[in-house]
């Protein structure tokens, strides 16, 4: 009896009974990117401690199947990421106090001062690959109590500074390589706690550097004057001191690494919506906080103010940040998201740089003061949500990935201040040049910030929805239904519900899943068919090949069959039976599949992926020459013998390549991806990483999984097959 099972038609043909397949209206509970692992070890005897561990170990594993977005724990995080953000950001903002101090005190110059707020800047970002590392390597805890000593060890040490190497190594290097410990792994640790509130998470502990940017100036207002630079900067180092207790006491990782990961994710850069955003935050930071270190000479210089009612600026500045960062996160999470808030933000902040030029008063240097701080506390805010959007779409890299793009940024933030001050001296103390240059940094950053939003746009709707599987007998059938059942379970969601399915074989005959010829068939396997009857099943095609081909190469818009985005390509018993015609005659099974595969290849538009045996079906078309691939473990040495040419992995659960832009006319069309699978469990594992990887992240794949009820298998090597 004929089971449906998909919304196009295809059918099963078994002795089953009919069960109706419907939309669910249930909302899922999406699962935590790092998805649970079977263990296999070779030689661990059976122990009832062993199994003890092992259940424990699975327990703290399936801990991690889903994102609190919200509870105790994860705001607690919330709170943690506050207070670095004020030890951090709240401290750097606040440098102009230092830097007056620097100028008139130690009379260096305003360029050479700068080094040191320059530095610390650099560090933040420069070490954050290092930090991310870190976190994925299980050590949050242990780096942000060593950035925490850094900290505190490096505002007492300025206290004791009387020249301006002191200050350079104290401040510039101590406290910066404590920032740098504790900044990103922190803002890394929000994709693993927060899905749908996470813009929002970031941006209230980003609001950090606005109450931090409050208080360490006032303290300097009050205290600089009655007690001195010393003691007045000892105060600050308590206040680290106190934050840093609570942040150490409260934050928490939530996913267990599985092994060291590698220092630097290069992958990331293929995406170019990644790669374009790494470009626009770069020239962002380039010009962006230059004036949180030169608005109080600014203001004294060549508005009259007094140093104590500069440090008014300085706090206003920092202090409209609060509700400026919360606005710009509930913008970002209601309606436009972090990217696009960024742009928003970004091109006012930019054009408020170039109006700094005409400000020549007191109430002129406030209302500026207000107006720009608004503004660049709302871009501080989305351009590390940007980053930890982009960091997300596999939190077990997102202290990698995040790290990276904070990392670039480090270059920006030691260059930009000091190019400010370069630019001041030319000009003989006027600001002219350095506000055309910050200005015109964060207008020619804010322009690649659409262009990254249209690249994912872009990306968005080009991904795959058209999905073909060609039949032979004797294919394996979970090899076709395990990755058809869970595109099945992606329809049932809005933003795939338009994915369809065309199967296709020789003839529009049922195709048998054991080595069975059709009724009508010529051909016959040199097997006995006694053994091939029981419980044997048929799929039943809507196209022939020739159909397909056909259609393909006439391009006719009226037809209705579909064109191939992916060709999916099962493996089984029958890719190594040969047909027998007449009494002697052989030819292999899979030639008509072969063929057909060979006419396609140009017009598929952006992947194959191949389960089982299946790689080696493409294998032999050459489509695979040159390139890695995997398959079945137990056919892999017969596999390997005969298909030479391609770079054949053992160890692989699975393995992604691309088509490279030099292939041969009439081939895979360039930038073609190919996904190879193991033997057949496989090939759940391996749509599971595909849906993943062009729908939406891991997360995509997780709540699928859980959709199954199938404990995902993410480890790439395979070797427990072997």
């Amino acid at each position: 009896m004929a089971q449906n099972t998909s919304q196009r038609g295809v059918e099963y043909s078994s002795t089953t009974a009919d069960s109706s397949y419907t939309r669910s209206a249930t909302t899922y509970t999406t699962f935590n990117e790092c998805s649970p692992l079977f263990g296999y070890p070779e030689c661990v005897p059976e122990t009832q401690e062993v199994r003890e561990d092992e259940g424990e170990d699975e327990r703290l594993k399936c801990d991690n199947n889903k994102i609190p977005d919200g509870g105790f724990v994860a705001w607690t995080q919330v709170l943690s990421g506050h207070l670095v953000v004020f030890n951090v950001w709240g401290y750097i903002t606040s440098y102009g106090f230092f830097q007056e101090y620097y100028v008139k005190t130690l009379g260096a110059s305003p360029a050479n001062a700068s080094w040191i707020g320059a530095m610390q800047m650099f560090l933040v970002h420069f070490l954050a690959t290092f930090s991310g590392r870190s976190m994925d390597a299980g050590y949050l805890r242990q780096c942000i109590a060593l950035g925490c000593l850094f900290q505190v060890t490096g505002a007492l040490a300025t206290s004791f500074g009387t020249q301006l190497w002191h200050f350079w190594l104290a401040q510039g290097i101590l406290s910066g390589i404590g920032h740098g410990l504790v900044f990103s792994p922190m803002i890394s640790l929000y994709a693993t706690y927060f899905s749908t509130k996470r813009v929002m998470a970031v941006s209230l502990a980003s609001c950090g550097a606005a109450t931090g940017g409050m208080v360490f100036p006032v303290v300097a207002y009050k205290c600089f004057d009655t007690i001195g630079f010393a003691w007045t900067v000892r105060i600050m180092a308590a206040i680290i001191l106190a934050n840093s207790a609570v942040i150490v006491k409260f934050t928490r990782s939530r996913i267990i690494p599985r092994s060291m990961p590698p220092w630097v994710d290069f992958s990331a850069f293929r995406e170019r919506s990644y790669l374009l955003f790494s470009i626009g935050s770069f020239l962002i930071f380039e010009g962006i906080y230059f004036a949180y270190i030169y608005i109080r000479q600014y203001a004294q210089v060549h508005t009259g103010f007094t140093p104590s009612d500069s440090l008014l600026i300085l706090i206003i500045m920092n202090g409209v940040g609060v509700p400026a960062r919360i606005a710009a996160a509930f913008v970002a999470d209601r309606w436009i998201g972090a990217v696009m808030t960024c742009i928003a933000v970004s091109i006012p902040c930019g054009i408020a740089i170039l109006a700094w030029i005409a400000v020549h008063t007191h109430y002129g240097m406030f209302i500026w003061a207000t107006i720009y701080g608004l503004l660049v506390n709302c871009v501080q805010s989305q351009l590390p949500a940007a980053n930890a959007y982009f960091g997300s779409k596999d939190p077990e890299k997102s202290g990698r990935r995040v790290g990276m793009i904070t990392t670039i940024n480090s270059i920006p933030l030691l260059t930009g201040p000091y190019i400010a001050g370069k630019l001041i001296d030319l000009r003989g103390g006027d600001y002219l040049y350095a506000q055309l240059f910050g200005g015109l940094c964060i207008l020619t950053g804010t322009l690649f910030l659409p262009l990254t939003n249209r690249v994912h746009k872009m990306a968005h709707r080009a991904r795959p929805l058209h999905y073909h599987i060609p039949l032979f007998p004797g294919f394996q059938l979970l090899d076709v239904a395990g990755p058809l059942d869970i595109l099945n379970i992606r329809t049932q969601y809005t933003d795939t519900a338009d994915i369809s399915l065309t199967v296709s074989a020789e003839t529009l005959d049922p195709v048998s899943v054991k080595p069975v010829p059709p009724p009508h068939a010529k051909w016959h396997f040199d097997l006995p068919e006694s053994d091939l009857q029981a419980c044997n099943q048929h799929m039943v095609p809507q196209r022939t090949f020739a159909e397909v081909v056909s259609a393909l190469k006439e391009n006719d818009a009226n037809c209705d069959i579909k064109p191939i985005d992916v060709l999916i390509v099962p493996g089984g018993l029958g890719t190594r039976l040969d047909r027998i015609y007449g009494k002697s005659d052989k030819v292999s099974n899979t030639q008509q599949v072969r063929d057909f595969i060979t006419a396609v290849a140009p017009y598929i538009r952006h992947s194959v992926i191949t389960i089982c045996t299946g790689s080696h079906v493409l294998a032999q078309t050459g489509l695979l020459d040159n390139r890695r691939a995997t398959t079945n473990s137990a056919r892999f040495d017969d596999v390997i013998e005969q298909t030479r040419q391609v770079n054949w992995q053992r160890d692989r659960r699975w393995l992604r390549d691309i088509v490279p832009m030099d292939v041969p006319t009439g081939s895979l069309q360039p930038g073609t991806e190919i996904w190879t699978s193991a033997g057949i469990t496989a090939g759940i594992d391996v749509m599971l990483e595909y849906i993943s990887a062009h729908y939406g992240g891991v997360a995509i794949g997780i709540q699928t999984a859980k959709r199954m009820e199938y404990r995902w298998e993410r480890e790439r090597a395979a070797s427990y097959f072997l």
